[in-house]
């Protein structure tokens, strides 16, 4: 059984801290394959003050990780988005594009 109140303290606590290491390899991994978004199944995350349920903080030591979380999880989107770009596009266009780009 969820004690709520020790949930929430928890939170607010997660919420302000500082400290806390996560190595780089699993913060890497988490952007590549993505993070679970627990909201249809955490009883947590519908009280906690803003989404610091006990599964993100199970993972992410402090806020500021998760933030880099997301960050480096849109860049790696993007990146993905940008390669199926280019796979699609034929080599003759990219060449006149850049040379085009050489001219300006």
């Amino acid at each position: 059984m969820i004690d709520i109140n020790r949930d929430k303290k928890l939170a607010l606590q997660w919420l302000e801290n500082q400290d806390g290491e996560m190595d780089s390899e699993t913060l890497v991994y988490l952007s590549i394959h993505g993070f679970e978004d627990c909201a249809d199944f955490c009883a947590s995350k519908t009280y906690c003050p803003e989404g610091a349920c006990n599964c993100l903080r199970q993972i992410f030591p402090t806020p500021n990780h998760y933030q880099l979380y997301l960050e480096l999880r849109q860049i790696y989107l993007e990146w993905i988005k940008l390669a199926v770009i280019s796979t699609a596009t034929p080599k003759e266009e990219i060449d006149k594009i850049s040379k085009d780009r050489r001219k300006n």
